[in-house]
Protein backbone atom coordinates (compact mmCIF):
# COMPACT_ATOMS: atom_id res chain seq x y z
CA UNK A 1 0.00 0.00 0.00
CA UNK A 2 0.78 3.68 -0.63
CA UNK A 3 0.49 6.67 1.45
CA UNK A 4 0.86 9.90 0.41
CA UNK A 5 2.21 13.46 2.35
CA UNK A 6 -0.07 16.17 2.62
CA UNK A 7 -1.37 17.21 -1.44
CA UNK A 8 -3.15 20.64 -0.64
CA UNK A 9 -4.51 20.92 -3.84
CA UNK A 10 -2.26 19.46 -5.93
CA UNK A 11 -4.30 17.13 -7.50
CA UNK A 12 -2.67 16.29 -10.96
CA UNK A 13 0.87 15.47 -8.95
CA UNK A 14 -0.90 13.15 -6.21
CA UNK A 15 -2.89 11.35 -9.47
CA UNK A 16 0.81 11.36 -10.86
CA UNK A 17 2.10 9.54 -7.78
CA UNK A 18 -0.44 7.02 -7.80
CA UNK A 19 -0.46 5.99 -11.08
CA UNK A 20 3.85 5.74 -11.38
CA UNK A 21 3.23 3.63 -7.89
CA UNK A 22 3.42 -0.14 -8.69
CA UNK A 23 1.04 -0.79 -5.26
CA UNK A 24 -3.00 -1.19 -5.67
CA UNK A 25 -4.32 1.09 -2.92
CA UNK A 26 -3.31 4.31 -0.96
CA UNK A 27 -4.10 6.34 1.99
CA UNK A 28 -3.83 10.15 1.37
CA UNK A 29 -2.18 11.19 5.16
CA UNK A 30 -4.43 14.61 5.07
CA UNK A 31 -4.65 18.10 3.72
CA UNK A 32 -6.07 16.35 0.38
CA UNK A 33 -7.37 19.71 -0.90
CA UNK A 34 -8.87 23.34 -0.17
CA UNK A 35 -10.81 23.13 -2.88
CA UNK A 36 -14.33 21.32 -3.65
CA UNK A 37 -13.52 20.28 -7.29
CA UNK A 38 -10.47 18.47 -6.41
CA UNK A 39 -12.84 16.07 -4.65
CA UNK A 40 -14.92 15.53 -7.52
CA UNK A 41 -12.48 14.84 -10.02
CA UNK A 42 -10.97 12.59 -7.64
CA UNK A 43 -14.64 10.76 -7.67
CA UNK A 44 -14.55 10.47 -11.22
CA UNK A 45 -11.04 9.19 -11.17
CA UNK A 46 -9.98 6.75 -8.31
CA UNK A 47 -11.31 3.39 -6.92
CA UNK A 48 -12.55 4.65 -3.63
CA UNK A 49 -12.36 0.85 -2.11
CA UNK A 50 -8.66 0.81 -3.04
CA UNK A 51 -7.73 5.02 -2.87
CA UNK A 52 -8.52 6.59 0.67
CA UNK A 53 -8.37 9.80 2.44
CA UNK A 54 -7.62 11.01 5.91
CA UNK A 55 -9.20 13.96 6.79
CA UNK A 56 -6.16 16.56 8.38
CA UNK A 57 -6.88 20.54 9.32
CA UNK A 58 -7.12 21.56 6.06
CA UNK A 59 -10.11 19.80 4.79
CA UNK A 60 -13.11 21.98 5.53
CA UNK A 61 -15.38 20.83 2.49
CA UNK A 62 -14.60 17.02 4.21
CA UNK A 63 -16.19 18.24 7.72
CA UNK A 64 -19.75 19.08 6.19
CA UNK A 65 -20.01 16.67 3.80
CA UNK A 66 -18.14 13.14 4.37
CA UNK A 67 -17.29 11.64 0.59
CA UNK A 68 -16.73 8.38 -0.55
CA UNK A 69 -13.06 8.46 -0.23
CA UNK A 70 -13.05 9.76 3.73
CA UNK A 71 -11.53 7.41 5.93
CA UNK A 72 -13.53 8.55 9.01
CA UNK A 73 -12.52 9.70 12.18
CA UNK A 74 -10.51 6.29 12.74
CA UNK A 75 -10.19 2.87 12.33
CA UNK A 76 -8.61 0.72 10.24
CA UNK A 77 -7.84 0.22 6.40
CA UNK A 78 -5.11 -2.82 5.21
CA UNK A 79 -4.26 -3.35 7.80
CA UNK A 80 -3.00 -0.14 9.03
CA UNK A 81 -5.14 1.80 12.00
CA UNK A 82 -5.52 5.45 11.79
CA UNK A 83 -7.12 8.42 13.32
CA UNK A 84 -7.79 11.69 11.70
CA UNK A 85 -6.74 15.87 12.50
CA UNK A 86 -4.89 17.89 13.57
CA UNK A 87 -4.30 21.88 14.58
CA UNK A 88 -3.86 24.15 12.40
CA UNK A 89 -0.51 26.18 13.30
CA UNK A 90 -1.91 29.48 12.63
CA UNK A 91 -4.78 28.74 14.85
CA UNK A 92 -4.31 31.40 17.46
CA UNK A 93 -3.69 33.72 15.52
CA UNK A 94 -6.86 33.10 13.11
CA UNK A 95 -10.68 33.66 13.15
CA UNK A 96 -12.70 30.62 13.24
CA UNK A 97 -13.76 29.79 9.69
CA UNK A 98 -10.79 31.76 8.20
CA UNK A 99 -7.57 29.24 7.89
CA UNK A 100 -8.76 26.60 10.85
CA UNK A 101 -12.20 24.82 11.70
CA UNK A 102 -13.56 23.70 15.05
CA UNK A 103 -14.06 20.07 13.40
CA UNK A 104 -10.06 20.03 12.23
CA UNK A 105 -9.90 17.74 15.38
CA UNK A 106 -11.84 15.11 17.17
CA UNK A 107 -14.11 15.31 19.79
CA UNK A 108 -12.83 14.77 23.41
CA UNK A 109 -16.05 11.84 23.04
CA UNK A 110 -14.45 10.83 19.72
CA UNK A 111 -11.24 10.71 21.18
CA UNK A 112 -12.26 8.67 23.89
CA UNK A 113 -13.78 6.24 20.91
CA UNK A 114 -10.73 6.35 18.77
CA UNK A 115 -8.00 5.29 21.87
CA UNK A 116 -10.17 2.26 22.65
CA UNK A 117 -10.16 0.80 19.24
CA UNK A 118 -6.34 1.44 18.62
CA UNK A 119 -5.51 -0.06 22.10
CA UNK A 120 -8.28 -3.32 21.49
CA UNK A 121 -6.75 -3.33 17.63
CA UNK A 122 -2.91 -3.03 18.53
CA UNK A 123 -1.75 -2.34 15.30
CA UNK A 124 2.01 -3.17 13.68
CA UNK A 125 1.10 0.35 11.15
CA UNK A 126 0.04 3.89 12.44
CA UNK A 127 -0.91 6.29 10.14
CA UNK A 128 -2.22 9.99 11.05
CA UNK A 129 -2.34 13.59 9.91
CA UNK A 130 0.09 14.73 13.35
CA UNK A 131 2.24 12.75 15.37
CA UNK A 132 2.26 12.34 19.14
CA UNK A 133 3.39 15.18 21.36
CA UNK A 134 7.33 13.91 21.66
CA UNK A 135 7.72 13.25 18.48
CA UNK A 136 6.94 17.17 17.46
CA UNK A 137 8.80 18.22 19.97
CA UNK A 138 11.95 16.13 19.24
CA UNK A 139 12.07 17.12 15.58
CA UNK A 140 10.06 20.14 15.04
CA UNK A 141 10.14 21.77 18.57
CA UNK A 142 6.90 22.43 18.98
CA UNK A 143 5.74 22.82 22.74
CA UNK A 144 1.94 23.38 22.10
CA UNK A 145 0.07 20.27 23.07
CA UNK A 146 -2.81 20.28 21.15
CA UNK A 147 -6.21 18.04 21.34
CA UNK A 148 -4.75 15.55 18.47
CA UNK A 149 -1.12 15.33 19.83
CA UNK A 150 -1.94 14.36 23.24
CA UNK A 151 -4.43 12.02 21.39
CA UNK A 152 -1.57 10.31 19.83
CA UNK A 153 0.55 10.38 22.36
CA UNK A 154 -2.04 9.20 24.77
CA UNK A 155 -2.32 6.35 21.87
CA UNK A 156 1.85 6.37 21.59
CA UNK A 157 1.79 4.96 25.16
CA UNK A 158 -0.94 2.15 25.28
CA UNK A 159 0.72 0.60 22.30
CA UNK A 160 3.98 1.21 20.35
CA UNK A 161 3.43 0.19 16.70
CA UNK A 162 6.02 -0.57 14.69
CA UNK A 163 5.78 2.39 12.01
CA UNK A 164 4.25 5.18 12.57
CA UNK A 165 3.36 7.60 9.37
CA UNK A 166 2.16 11.00 9.12
CA UNK A 167 2.25 13.91 7.60
CA UNK A 168 1.35 18.04 8.55
CA UNK A 169 4.94 19.13 8.97
CA UNK A 170 5.56 19.54 5.55
CA UNK A 171 9.33 17.77 5.99
CA UNK A 172 10.57 14.39 5.51
CA UNK A 173 12.28 13.34 8.87
CA UNK A 174 12.52 10.16 10.64
CA UNK A 175 13.11 9.39 14.31
CA UNK A 176 12.59 5.84 15.87
CA UNK A 177 10.94 6.28 19.70
CA UNK A 178 10.20 2.92 21.95
CA UNK A 179 11.18 0.97 18.98
CA UNK A 180 8.19 3.17 16.60
CA UNK A 181 10.15 4.27 13.57
CA UNK A 182 8.01 7.54 12.75
CA UNK A 183 7.75 8.46 9.47
CA UNK A 184 7.28 12.31 8.62
CA UNK A 185 5.95 12.73 4.73
CA UNK A 186 6.92 15.96 3.02
CA UNK A 187 4.01 17.20 1.10
CA UNK A 188 3.51 14.96 -2.12
CA UNK A 189 6.24 12.63 -0.53
CA UNK A 190 5.24 8.52 -0.48
CA UNK A 191 6.43 5.35 1.14
CA UNK A 192 4.99 1.85 0.65
CA UNK A 193 4.55 -0.02 3.43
Amino acid sequence: MLVIGDTHGQYDKYCRIIADSEEDTSIQAGDFSMNKTHWLDHENYLDSSKHRVLRGNHDPQLFAAKRKFDLGDYGEFNGAFYIRGAQSVSRPQKSKGIKWYEEEELTEKEGVMALEAYAKAKPEIMITHDCPWEIAHALFNISIKTRTNVLLQQAFEIHQPDLWIYGHHHKSVTKTANGTLFQCLGILDSTVI
